[in-house]
């Protein structure tokens, strides 16, 4: 804490713990290297215990895959927590016991410049059994709310390995449902305190969890009185269920609150959901006279009065959903849509933020996803989606997303020379159309070929025979189906891994399949992956020097491209050794429905 900081309310909690292990092993409880007995433990630091999230937070066990290299197995003779400090210190720099400091720190502050400041302090002091130094890290988060700006600010830094990181961001409230409720859990801020080496957290009667959930009451009355806010009296019951909202999605609210009053933003009744997923920036707002909704949905790249009345009228309703149909529909089908469907399927629970405050309007991937598949219904494919739409009995979250990929299967049947059209008008004949649609477009794709295609030069001298003995770039699908026919071998195999360079050698009825990776012969085989004989040194010594050769030209690579031959479409899966005026020229597909 700096100097100049006011401690307005200040909580700290320490867990000194202690693990002590015999300088044996009794062989009994070993056997074929594995223990038989739960004493035998491995002495893992808790930094290798995973949490849910970034941060830490509640404790798991670790599995042995997960144990570091230097751990080491002991015979566990004691295990203690919560000791006094006097005791603890004699065990400290015993090499036979793993020794851990645990402390959880609360404050509440006001720095100069009529800051308020809530801080939480995580930090732990640990030496590993059979070290003799400790190993410090911390993981703080700091929420610095300046009453004069009218700004809040969220930073998180951590310590580790020697290592300071140190991220701040400005006004977020996309991470008040996330990262705020997150930190301030009682099992996160409870399970750093009590993560120690083998034992489990204790139960929720635990005192010191306790006196921690009185304290996050206190802070929160003390928070919203200095915001001039009203508390939620229903935030010690949440806070001891750990069930939403806690703390920190309340410090939210209380901030969101206090930010909208001061910059005197105006806001719809049920204002939570949409504020904090959906926070288009001050800047936005200034555009539609402090206007939370009509700013949110002009972000979004449209204006319409009945996304804003829909808005005012629902409260979970997922702008991105609206705004997908309003585009893809225009306003007018939009306008048909039954509302039970835009309630139904627009739940929180899917929403994915897509412009953030910063974004430019040129950056909004939706509204272009948008504008495209629009542009590629005509007004009657658009009448028998909406029609389609009312014929379904039990909205689903998914269905968006049918239709999406529906439109588009449309484009990529357009692509191989199909022209089809919506033509369904309700959900029953739309599966039927749909299914109709993704086996024609299976049909036409299915039929694929792999081509190898090399520079000339390349050809030219790899090809080139050698006293009596034929060499073959093997280059398509026939070539690997003959080669492997011939050779009782599996080369076909190798046909779709394109960083392998096969050829054969060819004398009268014998013949070597031979393998180049990287710039190397790695394989040389003949019939049915025998040795080759003394008779094929020469021919090989003689492909090794050209290899060797091209390889230093960098001309060994070669382009890859798969042909559908029904659909009559090329796909460059590789492009290495062949023109670029002969790439331009093929079509691609990048998605197939198989």
């Amino acid at each position: 804490m700096k100097d100049n900081e006011k401690v307005i309310v200040k909580y700290s909690w320490e867990n000194l713990c202690s693990t002590e292990y015999h300088d044996y092993i009794p062989l009994v409880l070993v056997q074929n290297g594995k223990s038989t007995n739960p004493d035998i433990v491995s002495d893992v630091s808790p930094d290798y215990i995973k949490f849910n999230n970034s941060s830490m937070n509640r404790c798991v066990k670790v599995r042995t895959s997960e144990v570091p290299n230097n751990s080491l197995m002991y015979y566990k003779k004691s295990e203690k927590c919560q000791m006094k400090e006097e005791e603890w210190n004699k065990k400290a720099f015993n090499k036979l016991t793993h020794n851990i400091v645990n402390r959880v720190t609360l404050v509440l502050s006001e720095l100069p410049g009529n800051k308020l400041k809530l801080s939480l302090f995580r930090f732990r002091k640990e030496k590993r059994a059979g070290f003799q130094n400790f190993k410090k890290s911390s993981d703080d988060v700091h929420i610095t709310i300046n009453r004069d700006t009218k700004n809040w600010f969220y930073t998180q830094t951590s310590f580790s390995n020697r290592k300071r990181n140190v991220s701040t961001s400005k006004n977020p409230f996309i991470w008040v449902e996330d990262k705020l409720e997150t930190a301030f859990k009682i099992p996160n801020i409870f399970g750093w305190y009590r993560v120690v080496t083998h034992n489990d957290a204790a139960k929720d009667n635990d005192p010191v969890r306790k006196e921690m959930v009185k304290s996050l009451i206190k802070i929160h009355d003390e928070v919203a009185n200095r915001l001039k806010q009203e508390p939620n009296s229903s935030l010690s019951r949440n806070i001891i269920n750990d069930s939403m909202p806690t703390f920190g999605y309340n410090l939210g609210v209380l901030i969101g609150q206090w930010f909208c009053e001061e910059h005197k933003i105006k806001l719809p009744n049920h204002w939570n959901n949409y504020f904090f997923n959906y926070y288009p920036g001050i800047k936005r707002m200034r555009r539609t006279n402090m206007k939370l909704l009509p700013a949110i949905i002009q972000a979004h790249g449209i204006k319409s009065k009945y996304i804003n009345q829909l808005l005012n009228e629902y409260p979970v309703l997922n702008i991105n959903d609206l705004v997908m149909w309003f585009v893809m529909l225009g306003p007018d089908f939009f306008r048909e849509l039954p509302i039970n469907f835009l309630t139904q399927t627009s739940s929180s629970d899917f929403i994915t933020r897509m412009v953030t405050p910063n974004s430019k309007k040129s950056e909004n991937r939706l509204l272009i996803e948008s504008k495209k598949l629009s542009k590629s219904l005509t007004t009657q494919e658009k009448r028998n989606i909406v029609s389609i739409i009312k014929t379904i009995d039990i909205p689903s979250p998914y269905t968006l997303g049918e239709i999406k990929d529906h439109i588009n299967l449309k484009g990529d049947l357009k692509t191989v020379g199909e022209k089809v059209s919506i033509r369904a008008n309700t959900m029953e004949n739309f599966k039927i159309e749909h299914n109709q649609w993704a086996s024609s477009l299976h049909y036409l794709m299915s039929d694929r070929s792999t081509e190898y295609l090399y520079h000339t030069e390349t050809l030219e001298r790899l090809e080139k025979d050698y006293e009596g003995y034929e060499i073959k770039v093997l280059k398509n699908e026939l070539d690997y189906f003959e080669e492997g026919t011939a050779q009782k071998n599996c080369v076909r195999g190798y046909l779709t891994d394109y960083n392998s360079l096969i050829f054969s050698i060819k004398k009268a009825e014998q013949r070597l399949t031979c393998e180049v990776n990287d710039g190397l012969l790695t394989q040389v085989r003949g019939i049915c992956n025998s040795k080759p004989g003394e008779e094929w040194d020469g021919v090989i010594n003689q492909m090794t020097l050209r290899i060797s050769l091209l390889h230093n030209k960098d001309m060994l690579k070669p382009s890859v491209k798969i042909i559908y031959k029904k659909a009559n479409v090329e796909k460059w899966v590789v492009l290495e050794g062949v023109q670029k005026d002969r790439v331009e020229m093929c079509d691609t597909i990048d998605d197939l429905p198989f």
